[in-house]
């Protein structure tokens, strides 16, 4: 179950990388919605945390005037470090 729903979080991401973390998506955030929840059920705090908290900045940049490239693409970076742990699993 934690790799199935890891492997989801890599092709999500890979996702997001194709189209640039710039160009969110509707349906990109609907995914990210069902990861965060996925992940909360399996009881991965500090995934969903880092999930969760990389949705804010996909907002903000969406919403917003502030730049917030650095802190998505930095939050990306982390989060991809899971999706790796999770292949090694």
């Amino acid at each position: 179950m934690v790799q199935e729903i890891l492997s989801e979080l890599n092709s999500f991401l890979l996702g997001l990388a194709i189209y640039g973390l710039n160009t969110v998506r509707e349906s990109d955030k609907k995914e990210l919605e069902k990861l965060i929840e996925k992940v909360d059920r399996i009881g991965m705090d500090n995934l969903k945390s880092e999930l969760e908290q990389f949705k804010e900045l996909m907002n903000k940049s969406i919403h917003s005037t502030e730049d917030v490239t650095e802190q998505l693409v930095e939050k990306y970076y982390i989060i991809c470090g899971y999706g790796f742990i999770g292949e090694l699993v």
